[in-house]
């Protein structure tokens, strides 16, 4: 009997003592930031998007190249006068070169979904990295407690949307970056 009463003491005793323990302020502030806006908007996403879009063009340019080629083979391989024309050896070197052609194909079309997936993964992960940081910057400055991407959440007013702020914040980190980055490349003696 005394061990049924404890137990609904020592819960509401526990639960009063969990509101005082988990919020060291009474009303945290909290702001969100639209990820993807970051992303188009950005001097670092535009930068990171252009990087990547070079990579799949040179990407794309070898599998092109390739398909050319193996078009070209199976358009020789497929014309029959042009066949007769061929030695038997030559006839089984076009068929070689086709087979050749094809493997490599295959091996750069794989080649080619690896390395995007990889540049995708880059990008996300550099951009994750420079948004976070002019995040940070900024709840430090506005004195915010909570930085959340907007995308996680169902509703939300618009109030809380610090987004142009992070974007100002990521531009100026970008221009900081990329001038340290030029005075780093400059030669010992300096500017000539």
């Amino acid at each position: 009997m005394k061990k049924k009463n404890l137990l609904p003491m020592l819960m509401v005793g526990l639960a009063s003592l969990l509101p005082a323990a988990s919020h060291a302020k009474d009303n945290p502030s909290i702001a969100v930031v639209n990820f993807g806006t970051c992303v188009q908007e950005s001097k670092y996403g535009i930068e990171e998007q252009a990087n990547f879009k070079k990579v799949e063009a040179d990407m794309r340019n070898g599998m092109e190249d390739l398909d050319r080629q193996l078009s070209e083979t199976l358009a020789k391989l497929q014309d029959n006068d042009y066949l007769d024309s061929l030695s038997p050896e030559a006839e089984e070197a076009l068929k070689v070169k086709y087979q050749n052609l094809s493997e490599e194909f295959g091996r750069y079309q794989n080649q080619f979904y690896q390395v995007m997936q990889a540049a995708q993964a880059g990008l996300f992960r550099s951009l994750q990295q420079s948004i976070n940081a002019a995040a940070e910057e900024v709840a430090k400055k506005d004195h915010i407690d909570v930085v959340l991407n907007k995308e996680m959440a169902f509703a939300i007013s618009p109030s809380l949307d610090i987004t142009s702020k992070v974007i100002t914040q990521m531009n100026k980190n970008f221009d900081a970056d990329a001038k340290n980055t030029k005075v780093n490349s400059l030669p010992v003696g300096g500017a000539k």
